[in-house]
């Protein structure tokens, strides 16, 4: 049963890490943004990348309340952060393939939204798959 409870913890640091990355990049597109160069799309007067910013930092401490095992909140939290990131990124990737949006690209010109949706579906997966393995330890250890 460790190697339950260590895979469990690794996989909950790998979703923080992953997280706290992505909030320090739409933190730095924020800034630049708000620097008046115009790098992110704007959806109801707000800057994207700042709803994204807020999204990704919500789903950071949901992640740190997960692995300090805080009730069902940490669930709720990441859903609040995740759905409205998800729907931009997915939005802007559809925007992108349909060319009605352009989202804010790499150096190399790759879209950011397609990042920002592929985390967020490796953070969906990581999160599922380490809330399974919580709960299989919790039953292991009772």
């Amino acid at each position: 049963m460790r190697s339950k409870a260590f895979l469990t913890m690794g996989l909950g640091l790998l979703g923080f890490g992953f997280s706290a990355y992505a909030v320090y990049v739409a933190f730095t597109l924020s800034v630049v943004h708000l620097g008046g160069t115009p790098t992110c799309p704007v959806v109801f007067s707000i800057p994207a990348c700042m709803i994204v910013l807020v999204c990704y930092l919500l789903i950071t401490i949901a992640w740190g309340m997960m692995m300090a095992k805080i009730g069902r909140w940490p669930l709720i939290i990441f859903m609040i952060g995740f759905i409205p990131a998800f729907l931009l990124a997915l939005m802007g990737s559809a925007g992108e393939v349909f060319d009605f949006v352009n989202c804010p690209a790499t150096e190399a010109g790759f879209p950011k939204c397609f990042i920002s949706l592929a985390f967020l579906i490796a953070l969906a997966a990581g999160w599922v798959a380490t809330d399974f393995l919580m709960k299989d330890v919790r039953k292991s250890n009772i």
